[in-house]
């Protein structure tokens, strides 16, 4: 008799555990924030006035994240503290999207580069610029990104600037090894082991539990073993 309330009590958990998805924002970042470098690609306004950059695109390692799917809900860039004025005026149109390219293996033909999944997640002037804050990008719709696909890659259009402001941000300049990379166009130059010290919020997505449905077949099923263990023993 004493197995009927324990087995009914392991249908209990298990339904308790059914409704239970737990998932911690982790800030992932890419680079040292302390021992990086300066440099004015791509938000400084010398980037397209002074070197006709139009595009910009850095790819970061997908391993880096973990195993499993990911939901990204930010990206930040680290200030410089740079005293040669504010960021670039123009329009910069942002996404992210899962790419198959590789670090330091980005093509400079940039449309080949960019994933099926990509993500618009900003397109405006960018914000004031934070010294030697962060500049932070909130996506209004989060991405979902899984490192078995691929590697991540930021991808962004520039235009309208008219000013020549050189406004840095703290980078890895030839320094990033295998964990990312860049690729710029017009006259400027540095790609490879290049690009911004960049930091995700990302949470790992929450583990799919089964339907209630299910659940309750299977406590119906255990339900059902007990009855008949008491009918065998006539109970």
């Amino acid at each position: 008799m004493r197995r009927i309330p324990i087995l009914l009590g392991i249908v209990v958990t298990i339904l308790a555990l059914g409704s239970v998805q737990s998932a911690n924002a982790t800030p992932i970042t890419f680079g040292n924030v302390a021992s990086g470098q300066a440099n004015a690609f791509p938000f400084s306004g010398i980037y397209q006035n002074g070197f006709g950059g139009t595009r910009y695109q850095q790819v970061y390692e997908g391993d880096v994240f973990g195993v499993g799917e990911f939901v990204l809900n930010s990206i930040s860039f680290y200030g410089a503290n740079s005293t040669a004025g504010g960021n670039a005026n123009g329009t910069y149109m942002m996404s992210l999207s899962t790419t198959s390219s590789a670090v330091n293996g980005l093509s400079t033909n940039f449309a080949t580069n960019v994933g099926a999944d990509s993500q618009v997640f900003f397109s405006a002037t960018l914000p004031p610029y934070p010294g030697a804050g962060l500049m932070t990008f909130v996506l209004p719709t989060a991405f979902h990104f899984n490192p078995a696909n691929g590697n991540l890659l930021l991808d962004a259009q520039i235009s309208g600037v008219s000013n020549n402001s050189s406004a840095s941000y703290v980078s890895q300049n030839a320094t990033f090894g295998a964990m990312s990379s860049r690729m710029v166009n017009g006259t400027a130059a540095g790609t490879t082991s290049f690009g911004l010290v960049t930091s995700f919020d990302a949470t790992p997505a929450a583990t799919p539990v089964p339907e209630p449905s299910t659940f309750a077949l299977l406590g119906g099923g255990l339900i059902a073993a007990v009855r008949q263990r008491r009918r065998k023993h006539g109970v």
